[in-house]
């Protein structure tokens, strides 16, 4: 099913809570260490609407992303069957924003940040100093569970509040159905994603088993842990315990911007939403920070995994005579894959029949590294990879050469895998056409590896593990350099695929966002292009500038569905412990 997005645009309306004191930064300085959700909705609200600065800011959106993010066109099109995702033609819709009155300028920011999220690419999202200082916690984590008898509830994991809500079902959320309003927040709130499925697994927690210890996974809980200013003060939560209780949450808020040092709506204004010339570091949107959200739930115990090795975000289990290979991110540097491929021949070595490869909750890494890992697995398909392009434009043709930003000798031309003999030849003559609109693009290419990777790749042994006995595990966020390693390995490997979560009895993806390189552009990166002008504000937009193409079907894969073959859900005891899944999806080998 699709969801279409609300016509008007993202505006909280004006608090009307009256004060003393009128000026709600005033307000808000006076109780920065603890700050209330009312002084900063008055702080946000207050600043006024500027019609040359939201000029510039348009100007700022529209020539990065029509000229830098590679699916201006494709994004014009229908999506496939099982994405839930609205056409958005942004040259269009951004030109309706010129023509918009605005109540505030937090009113129009938020509106055009909601436009880029429209995308559904969590590559390309627009963050800003000024409306992005806070977090917004409501102490507790969410999770979703399928009972034996097919029901899906949602529950507390943790409750840092009140360990009483502990393991309650929660039965209802502002007075609606808690599944409802959770699935109504996944479609609405959280849309940087292009499987509704996905998106709803990340607005509950995620659990990750990391040496033998589990963790909350960053960019999961979104519904209770957020970025934005939420639409109301508190959360109301009905509860079956199994007695019925509720509870109104107010929401825990800590500051997180560029600086304290302000005393009113205007040095608010100049300390937190103005760029800084001698800003030491790049405003970063927070979301992307904070990789662990909570401290350590407990202990693997029911999986019985035994460590057998780790090296960075990669972990080697034993589970019987299965073998697992965890990745929670695609970061490695060169030593660390060796590690990797260690584990690799460790597990051999410890006679694993079989092999999952856990890739849930990870959101990639260098692009290179999918290559290397798929070589370790697939050692006669190595010579290639998947094809890429990008957009060439008037402004990105002038960045494409020796030493600039887009270097063709760090490529690779596909499939030949010779050096480009050119920069001309790199950037070639190729002109598709999507969403009704004709663009160039460059020739199709693979990244160049360094010389000792390539050693280690050519180290590689013959492993047993072959489609018939490996099985690819994730939750649906297996992002960016992950989702590349899954899907080669789906399609050029024929693994296996089983995906967890989501909603019962609809097909889950098993990659998400497999776009390749990211292109930020922000007030202080020192990354100014002519053509483009400056943000007005702190802030940051990045975007996908490389897409990649299937080899078996030339479709550009973030655009591509592809559900997992098999399913599993969360029951109570693999929320919190989903290393027990690795048992489960070996399973499914068995058929």
């Amino acid at each position: 099913m699709l969801y279409s997005l609300p016509s008007e645009p993202y505006f909280v309306p004006r608090s009307e809570v009256k004060s003393e004191v009128e000026d709600g930064c005033t307000r808000l300085a006076q109780t920065i260490s603890s700050p209330s959700y009312d002084d900063v909705k008055a702080c946000y609200e207050g600043i006024n609407y500027n019609a040359e600065r939201a000029k510039q800011m348009i100007d700022v959106v529209e020539g990065v992303l029509l000229n830098f993010y590679t699916f201006t066109d494709q994004a014009k099109e229908e999506p496939a069957t099982g994405f839930s995702f609205e056409p958005t033609d942004m040259e269009k819709e951004l030109n309706l924003l010129r023509n918009k009155s605005f109540n505030s300028d937090f009113e129009f920011m938020m509106t055009v940040r909601e436009l880029v999220s429209q995308l559904r690419d969590a590559h390309t999202k627009l963050g800003f100093g000024c409306y992005n200082a806070f977090e917004f916690s409501q102490s507790l984590t969410l999770y979703s569970m399928v009972t034996p008898d097919k029901q899906q509830k949602t529950k507390i994991m943790q409750d840092f509040l009140d360990p009483s809500n502990n393991n309650c079902e929660v039965t209802e959320i502002n007075g609606q159905n808690a599944l409802e309003a959770i699935h109504e927040f996944a479609n609405w709130k959280l849309i940087n994603l292009r499987d509704l499925g996905v998106r709803f697994n990340q607005v509950v927690v995620s659990v990750i088993p990391v040496n033998n210890t589990l963790v909350g996974a960053g960019r999961s809980n979104v519904f209770a842990e957020r970025w934005d200013l939420p639409e109301i003060s508190n959360i109301n939560y009905t509860l079956s315990c199994p007695e019925k209780r509720n509870f109104v949450r107010e929401w825990n808020i800590s500051f997180f911007g560029n600086s304290k040092d302000f005393n009113d709506t205007k040095s608010y204004f100049d300390q937190n939403c103005l760029p800084k010339s001698s800003q030491s570091k790049p405003f970063q949107f927070m979301e992307n920070k904070k990789l662990i959200l909570k401290p350590t739930f407990n202990q693997i115990t029911e999986s019985q995994a035994e460590l057998v090795l780790s090296a960075g975000d990669a972990y080697f289990y034993l589970v019987g005579d299965i073998g697992v290979a965890q990745f929670t991110s695609m970061i490695f540097d060169n030593n660390q894959l060796r590690e990797i491929q260690n584990g690799f021949q460790l597990l051999h070595e410890k006679n694993a029949k079989k092999l999952v490869l856990d890739l849930s909750n990870n959101a990639g890494g260098y692009v290179t590294t999918p290559p290397i890992i798929s070589a370790f697995l697939l050692p006669s398909n190595s010579s290639s990879f998947f094809p890429n392009d990008q957009k060439i434009t008037n402004i990105t043709e002038q960045m494409i050469g020796p030493g600039k930003l887009f270097d063709p000798n760090e490529l690779l031309s596909f499939p030949s895998r010779e050096n480009f003999s050119s920069t001309e030849d790199f950037i070639g003559n190729n002109y598709i056409q999507r969403g009704g609109t004709t663009s160039r693009y460059s020739s199709k290419f693979n990244f160049k590896l360094d010389s000792d990777i390539l050693k280690i790749m050519n180290g590689t042994k013959e492993y047993p593990w072959t489609k018939d006995n490996t099985i690819i595990l994730t939750n649906g966020y297996c992002g960016s350099a992950c989702a590349l390693l899954s899907l080669y390995l789906s399609e050029i490997g024929q693994f296996s695929t089983v995906s967890v979560g989501g909603f019962y009895n609809t097909s889950l993806s098993f990659s998400s966002f497999p776009g390749g390189e990211v292109f930020s552009y922000c007030s202080s990166c020192n990354n100014n292009i002519n053509g483009i002008p400056k943000f007005p504000v702190l802030a940051e937009l990045s975007t996908t500038i490389i897409e990649a193409y299937s080899i078996l079907t030339n479709e550009v894969l973030d655009f591509s569905y592809r559900p997992a073959k098999y399913r599993l859900y969360y029951d109570d005891e693999s929320a919190r412990d989903p290393s027990i899944l690795w048992s489960k999806a070996a399973e499914f080998l068995n058929n």
